[in-house]
């Protein structure tokens, strides 16, 4: 999990214990997004319209719901993982995050073994999901919730068997966007792919709209794609989502 120190974007580290508040309130800030800019992943799908505001950050239960999700993800990665950040040269401030998995840290799609579950539990302070709550979040966002993480954990169990890199979250403060700080942690997570070894991949999912993002970007690869249904009927559409992969040889 050591960053390459040969042509290394000095603005890319392996974060640490200190970082993890930090973090959280990157991932968080991605997650929820603002007017001007979409929040990131396929959470802003799972709770719907009903559960945001305009603007979303101004959404208290939203913003609540998106910091569960972002600390579960960071405690998953801080712990188990190889968490990576990039900060700005001059403040120092974290621009972006990359809560990542190693090779050797996933089996069979599962980044987190149910053994694991009860300390991650006590360490986010809830045991079920936010939107698992009904009766503040609306009985589809439960149902939505079930159907991602379903759909997830299967695709990634079928097209990553192998060794690989798991790019489980990947977001930007919505200030930083366009400064190349994804795409520096990207970069990064490539070269420690290559470092690994023949036959080590690169893998994550995420929605329709990004893939282009990480295909010119990046120079990763759609590798799969599936809709996952909405069983709202009076809801947005079915969420696109897209794994996208990359392949060292």
């Amino acid at each position: 999990g050591r960053v390459p120190e040969k042509d290394q974007d000095p603005r890319v580290c392996v974060l640490g214990r200190d970082d993890f508040d930090e973090a959280i309130e990157v991932a968080t800030a991605a997650f929820v997004g603002t007017k001007g800019a979409v929040g990131e992943g396929a959470w802003r799908w799972v709770f719907g319209p009903e559960n945001r505001a305009d603007p979303p950050e101004s959404s208290e239960r939203f913003v609540q719901a998106m910091r569960w999700y972002a600390r579960w993800c960071a405690i998953a990665s801080f712990w188990y993982g190889t968490p990576l950040g990039c900060r700005d040269p001059e403040t120092g401030k974290l621009q972006a995050v990359s809560l990542s998995f190693h090779p050797g840290a996933i089996r069979k799609g599962v980044t987190v073994p149910w053994w694991r579950y009860p300390w991650m539990v006590a360490r986010s302070g809830c045991w079920w999901p936010p939107d698992h709550d009904s009766s503040k979040y609306g009985v589809f966002s439960k149902l939505r919730g079930q159907l991602l993480l379903k759909m997830m954990d299967e695709q990634h169990a079928k097209i990553a068997p192998g060794r690989h890199w798991y790019i489980y979250m990947l977001g930007t403060a919505p200030e930083a966007r366009g400064k190349g700080a994804a795409v520096a942690i990207m970069k990064c997570v490539s070269e420690m792919c290559k470092v690994e070894g023949k036959g080590v991949r690169l893998y994550l999912e995420c929605a329709e709209r990004m893939a282009p993002f990480y295909a010119d970007k990046c120079g990763m690869a759609e590798a799969h794609r599936v809709l996952v249904p909405n069983p709202d009927p009076k809801g947005e559409g079915d969420f696109p989502s897209v794994v996208m992969m990359s392949e060292f040889k």
